[in-house]
């Protein structure tokens, strides 16, 4: 596969291509609507196929090493065509575009064309004419515009990722189960599209979902048990040593004979808080809130001290 895309590569090579899908697909006699929209996802694979590739060229510091250690096993006994490829990825064209390329997608955005109509109800609209995968076919519906090229690439590679799902889901089940009866997986739809989109436009914090409008929100993203141990460990050891400042001023206090405030129930709070459990965010925050009740009581603690002196 030795051209620059897919639209110049001859006819003839495409139709081997075609004949060769020929085996899971009925792609004879169909309508020339039908072949511009299979001609149009060969293209994208292709140029998705060639990023690919060039990514992993460039995981190669000298590309004379990517040359002759770095072709990939889907191109072993065609080294003729990495060979061909690594060159592609150098020449003075190729570079100029894919930087205009990296520039340009940085400045991309998706505009929906939604309207005031809630994405939730384009979603159950969907789920009850019977849609498999409800978040992509509705992305469809209010990104993909004529001449939107990034929203039709994006929405393109989410159906051919969804394809492969209702493939896998397929291979579960019996040889004859038709492939409208199968069932992808719960919230398959949800994922490819998330994923598509963090890939290509990078996460937004928190749980905003880009292309989901209002009707999805992501789950937070979980804190991770290292660092809960962290502050568990910080936490304790900063409650041991603001209990053993206050045990010395409450003995000092008592050998001076001056009343002692009722701190019974204070002391020892902190270290009962620690425990096996203490992983939990809701009482990692319980132990902070020790930390900073013990040193209002300590001020409180001294302050009374000082006007016994004086």
């Amino acid at each position: 596969m030795q051209w620059k895309s897919w639209k110049v590569i001859p006819d003839e090579i495409k139709m081997q291509v075609r004949g060769q899908l020929s085996t899971n697909y009925d792609l004879e006699d169909i309508n020339e609507e039908t072949l511009a929209y299979v001609n149009r996802l060969f293209g994208e694979r292709y140029k998705q196929w060639k990023s690919d590739l060039h990514h992993h060229f460039q995981a190669f510091d000298d590309p004379e090493v990517a040359l002759q250690e770095g072709c990939p096993k889907e191109l072993e006994g065609r080294e003729d065509s990495w060979a061909w490829l690594c060159a592609h990825f150098q020449a003075p064209d190729y570079v100029n575009k894919a930087q205009v390329n990296k520039g340009n997608r940085k400045k991309k955005t998706l505009l929906h064309h939604s309207g005031s109509r809630p994405f939730s109800y384009r979603m159950d609209a969907r789920r009850r004419g019977g849609s498999k995968f409800p978040e992509i076919d509705v992305f469809g519906d209010v990104y993909v515009r004529p001449g939107n090229e990034l929203a039709e690439s994006l929405h393109t590679t989410m159906v051919e990722r969804s394809q492969l799902v209702l493939q896998e889901s397929a291979s579960q089940l019996p040889p004859e189960t038709p492939i409208e009866s199968v069932d992808p997986p719960h919230d398959a739809g949800f994922q490819i599209l998330t994923q598509t989109l963090d890939q290509t436009l990078g996460r937004r914090p928190g749980t905003y979902c880009r292309g989901m409008g209002n009707a999805r929100q992501r789950e937070p993203r979980p804190r991770s048990s290292s660092q809960a141990n962290s502050q568990v460990t910080v936490l304790t050891s900063r409650v041991a040593e603001l209990e053993g400042q206050m045990s010395v001023i409450l003995q000092s206090l008592a050998r001076s004979g001056i009343p002692i405030p009722n701190f019974g129930q204070l002391l020892g709070l902190g270290l009962k808080l620690v425990g096996p459990k203490m992983l939990e965010v809701v009482q990692i925050e319980k132990l902070e809130m020790v930390v900073q009740t013990e040193k209002l009581e300590m001020i409180e603690l001294v302050g009374e001290m000082v006007d016994e002196l004086g």
